[in-house]
């Protein structure tokens, strides 16, 4: 999980909580969820889903993959066989749930900017002990706050890919909740890991590498993971490489 810093909520979404107050029943008619990524009609995200992809740089606030991502959907060919074809896809996911079966919600903040995050599907449609992040939450509550910096600073990264914490409600939170350690997200968080672990091992082996170049080194490295590229994008995954890098500074 990354820190999301919220920006200005968009004007038609502040528009509507004040002429409608925030009624769900009229959100999308209003305002619309815009346009997708399709690799077909060429259409980009618009509206408050461009808002959001923008606001996080383009990664799933619960697993830091890239969003919108390719996922396969099934349609019926012309010869009546099932046709799977490739699209580009995300969700509108709510911090607070609407409904939650712990009794802990807020129809209130249904479409209030502040509760709602751009996310993955979270192989929606797989088996269930597949899925993750929004679509594995559902209307489940969750611990973990993702505008709290000590919240983010608690989870660590192992290199099997594995996220761990030491707080038992957000352990919860990573292995049932949101099912961050699922197979697939933890291979692709540790091709991270060796990545940057490589990466710094080569820059080690240089002879004459001090504790002061090595400290520029890894800030250096950090500060690279933490900016976004010219297209506005963080890289996936990026927290991965950041707090490995921060593990490594030695006074």
């Amino acid at each position: 999980m990354k820190l999301i810093v919220k920006d200005t909520a968009p004007a038609d979404l502040l528009n509507h909580g004040i002429i409608k107050g925030n009624n769900y029943a009229t959100f999308s008619h209003d305002i619309g969820l815009g346009d997708m990524a399709n690799p077909l009609t060429k259409t980009e995200p618009s509206g408050l889903r461009k808002k959001l992809l923008e606001n996080q740089g383009y990664l799933c606030a619960f697993c830091m993959k890239r969003i919108p991502n390719l996922v396969k959907k099934g349609e019926n060919g012309k010869d009546g066989q099932k046709e799977i074809r490739g699209v580009y896809d995300f969700k509108i996911a709510h911090i607070i749930p609407q409904e939650s079966v712990k009794g802990k919600s807020d129809p209130k903040l249904s479409i209030t900017y502040i509760n709602m995050v751009a996310a993955c599907t979270g192989n929606k449609g797989d088996r269930e002990r597949n899925t993750t992040c929004d679509t594995k939450q559902d209307n489940d509550y969750i611990v973990i706050d993702v505008y709290n910096p000590l919240h983010i600073n608690d989870l660590y990264y192992t290199g099997t890919g594995e996220i761990i914490t030491k707080n038992t409600d957000f352990d919860n939170d990573i292995a049932k909740t949101l099912n961050l350690n699922e197979p697939r997200l933890k291979n692709q968080r540790k091709e991270v890991y060796g990545l940057i672990e490589g990466k710094v091992r080569k820059a080690y082996s240089k002879p004459n590498f001090t504790r002061a170049d090595k400290n520029l080194f890894l800030q250096q490295e950090i500060e690279r993971w933490e900016r976004k590229a010219a297209d506005g994008k963080f890289q996936p995954f990026c927290m991965v490489a950041i707090c490995y890098l921060k593990g490594k500074i030695k006074p």
